[in-house]
């Protein structure tokens, strides 16, 4: 109910305003076949027919970086995903630049070799945001611009940074969050992301349990001009530490919602306003039938608290058993 609900709402938006410039920047930590809405159905497939509809790009990421060779299942997936009009970015793990920058180009290299002509840039995951650090960064850009001038370069220190790593040419895209949606509305940016477009920037949200608290996300960062986004209700396994291995259940809510993200300000503040009157509406309606509902069963349509909150730490996949 509530996820049809939600389309209805954000189907109401001006039809300007479906014209969206914020991109869905999906973990796609998860084999063809695999990782679907719920964990029922092919997560790529999903990827695929999502492509059409808003700009996605997937980091692709088939064991904890390159496999030790390219897997045709893995090909086809991207193939067809990229054909669909998505963009593929790469990762690579980088250990807050303790990792030997040796190891990480010759990773670059392999996905290039790989999987030839399908990757559109790269995912620098665990980058420091350190000053101390930023020749090792430098260095790691251009090698991978000497590869490609086109290929993009998404920079995650998952926290706040600092501009040098945009201005002097470690990253064109910088993640500055990427924790649980508990801490995202006092996650203010610094002021110096002012002066750069929002394709600058990048957020990852996840354990937001909720559709409205989805597209309430999703009106911040646009408020904070964040190009690139993902919200997932999934949360980290304790044991395992491994997150992403999803699409998150309100994927086609997320894909609406972030599809009417548009230029004019206000737009996802006024959509989430409104999913929440209607929602608010309709509680008030269920809790009034006193006849057919008592207390107890009222108070099962309440949203679920907030999640503990988890700060992500570095994924690690087993790709196959």
């Amino acid at each position: 109910m509530w996820a049809a609900l939600a389309l209805a709402v954000l189907a109401c938006a001006p039809a300007a305003a479906r014209v969206g410039n914020m991109r869905i920047l999906v973990p796609a930590y998860f084999n063809p076949g695999a990782g679907g809405t719920e964990g029922q159905t092919d997560g790529w497939a999903q990827l695929t027919e999502s492509a059409g509809k808003v700009g996605v790009t997937a980091i692709f990421n088939p064991n904890d970086g390159p496999d030790s060779s390219a897997y045709p299942e893995n090909a086809a997936a991207v193939s067809a995903f990229r054909r669909a009009g998505g963009k593929v970015v790469a990762y690579v793990y980088t250990g807050w630049g303790g990792m030997p920058i040796g190891v990480v180009e010759s990773q670059i290299q392999a996905y290039l070799d790989q999987y030839p002509g399908l990757v559109d840039g790269f995912f620098v995951d665990a980058m420091s945001n350190h000053p101390a650090d930023l020749s090792y960064y430098q260095a790691l850009y251009q090698f991978i611009k000497a590869r490609g001038a086109s290929f993009q370069v998404i920079g995650n220190p998952g926290a706040p940074t600092t501009e040098s790593y945009l201005g002097a040419g470690a990253a064109d895209t910088l993640l500055t969050y990427e924790q649980s949606a508990a801490f995202y509305a006092a996650a203010t940016p610094p002021g110096w992301v002012r002066g750069y477009s929002a394709a600058a920037f990048g957020a990852i949200v996840h354990a937001e349990p909720a559709v409205f608290g989805m597209v309430k996300d999703v009106a911040l960062a646009e408020g904070r001009r964040v190009g690139y986004l993902y919200v997932t209700d999934e949360t980290m396994d304790p044991l395992s530490g491994s997150l992403y291995t999803r699409l998150p259940s309100y994927w086609n809510e997320e894909v609406a919602a972030v599809g009417a993200a548009a230029p004019e300000p206000g737009t996802m503040v006024l959509i989430a306003s409104g999913l929440l009157a209607v929602a608010g509406t309709m509680r008030f309606g269920l809790l009034s039938q006193k006849r057919r509902f008592d207390r107890a069963a009222a108070r099962a349509f309440e949203q679920p608290a907030a999640l503990a909150p988890q700060r992500v730490a570095a994924f690690r996949q087993t790709r196959r058993n």
